[in-house]
């Protein structure tokens, strides 16, 4: 398959937790980056970012900035709320939303719904795999227990670490080059299932074919690889986001990812997908 064709979809769709490129947006000032190693402390109701911070310098894309404290009231902030109740809704809580609690800023979420139309068109044909695709990227972009999943620390090396630098307008930022995200392989397999079978019609594959770098044996390891590597995905993601699939994190008191997703021969004319695309005797 033509790599421009897979750029194109890694270009709309890719890596939905993760921003892209803004005017607002600062580079590090050259020399200013340095390496802090910090005691990052997962628990429930805690972030691991909040907001964008400066340019990745090799992607362009922008990295989040670190933040290890509580969750954040999105009703204090109208166009947060907003954007929450229109593209991850099961975040709102309350009356009037008022005990939404999220782990992002309005610029990340921004990103997300911008991008939601391209990903709703591509698995339109499963209502299903869309739903289960924003539900595992709304929770790795604003989950309200995202320290418990997404870690700074690198599971190779066992150590914690962001970076603080300069921006070129004078602003000092502390920023994630690289986290883990935690899931279990059984979630990550029923993700990937919801969707394997979805059929891109104009160049007569599966969609997540193309959002495994044209690999026709993807699976739910090699698919979040992909999509979460930029040396793989044409460096089309921000920056680096380890997919390890295990039931017991590196980090202490870490829990992985194991949200509850929609099979896609559910019967709900909400979620169903047509045969074709969810080959189940439920639906054939």
């Amino acid at each position: 398959m033509a790599a421009t064709v897979v750029r194109w979809i890694l270009f709309v769709v890719i890596c939905l937790s993760l921003s892209s490129m803004t005017e607002q947006a600062s580079s590090c000032k050259d020399g200013s980056d340095k390496t802090i190693y910090v005691d990052f402390k997962p628990r429930k109701g805690y972030c691991t970012w909040k907001g964008q911070c400066a340019v990745n310098p090799t992607t362009q894309g922008l990295y989040n900035c670190y933040y290890n404290g509580p969750a954040i009231n999105a009703s204090e902030d109208h166009d947060l709320l907003k954007l929450v109740n229109e593209t991850c809704p099961w975040y709102v809580k309350g009356k009037n939303g008022i005990d939404t609690q999220v782990c992002c800023a309005s610029d990340q979420i921004k990103d997300l719904k911008d991008q939601t139309s391209v990903a709703r068109s591509l698995f339109s044909r499963c209502p299903a795999c869309y739903h289960n695709f924003m539900t595992h990227f709304c929770a790795t972009t604003c989950d309200p227990d995202m320290s418990l999943h997404v870690d700074p620390m690198n599971y190779m090396s066992n150590t914690s670490y962001v970076h603080e630098c300069t921006l070129e307008n004078g602003t000092k930022v502390v920023y994630l080059e690289e986290v883990d995200v935690y899931l279990t392989q059984n979630y990550g397999d029923r993700l990937y299932n919801s969707c394997s079978e979805v059929e891109y019609p104009e160049q007569s594959g599966k969609v997540v074919t193309l959002m495994c770098g044209g690999n026709q044996h993807c699976n739910s390891t090699l698919w979040l690889d992909f999509l979460g590597d930029p040396s793989k995905n044409y460096q089309q993601s921000p920056f680096k986001m380890n997919y390890v699939f295990t039931d017991s994190p590196a980090h202490p008191n870490m829990s992985p990812l194991n949200l509850s997703l929609t099979a896609c021969d559910d019967l709900d004319s909400n979620y169903t997908c047509s045969c074709t695309d969810c080959p189940s005797p439920k639906l054939c």
